[in-house]
């Protein structure tokens, strides 16, 4: 369900292939080595940990793409070839205080990763600093209501604080 948005001419699929060569066959031995040389890791924990904070339903990868593909965006630069995930299709946010923040349950290779002695512990940092640094109530009011101006209401604001206050707890 790949859809190439840049460099479609070239018909080129070698680099995710090797993607997901990476992360669902490298040896338990050189796994993190081999992923860290196609996939920005810290930067893929934070866009995991976000979503799962904001308990962004609309699906992806996180939840095994059964959406094929349009759930989710990655992005693989000339300079640092490492893919990025990039976040889209983000309108069913906040809806469940409960909801786990590690649903990879369904997806192997991205279990593999986040479950991976030295990772899991940064994904937890990642989750811990967004809930507690990142998403606190002043910063999310000040950063909500400078993004949205007057498009958004400060009851939309309001309930966007309690969401995080109540994930929290």
């Amino acid at each position: 369900s790949y859809q190439k948005q840049t460099n479609k001419s070239a018909q080129d699929w070698s680099d995710v292939i090797n993607l997901t060569f990476q992360l669902n066959e490298s040896p338990n031995e050189t796994f993190l080595q081999d992923v860290a040389e196609v996939v920005d890791i810290d930067q893929w924990l934070r866009f995991f940990a976000t979503n799962e904070v904001l308990n962004n339903e609309e699906g992806g990868l996180i939840l095994g793409d059964q959406s094929g593909g349009d759930e989710y965006a990655m992005y693989r630069g000339s300079v640092d070839t490492r893919f990025q995930m990039v976040p889209v299709d983000l309108d069913e946010m906040f809806r469940s205080t409960k909801a786990p923040l590690v649903r990879f349950a369904g997806v192997t290779a991205l279990r593999r990763l986040v479950n991976h002695v030295d990772v899991l512990p940064e994904y937890g940092a990642q989750v811990w600093e967004l809930a507690n640094v990142v998403l606190t109530p002043d910063v999310v009011k000040s950063t909500l209501v400078e993004a949205l101006g007057p498009l958004g209401t400060e009851a939309q604001v309001d309930s966007i604080v309690s969401f995080l206050d109540r994930r929290r707890d």
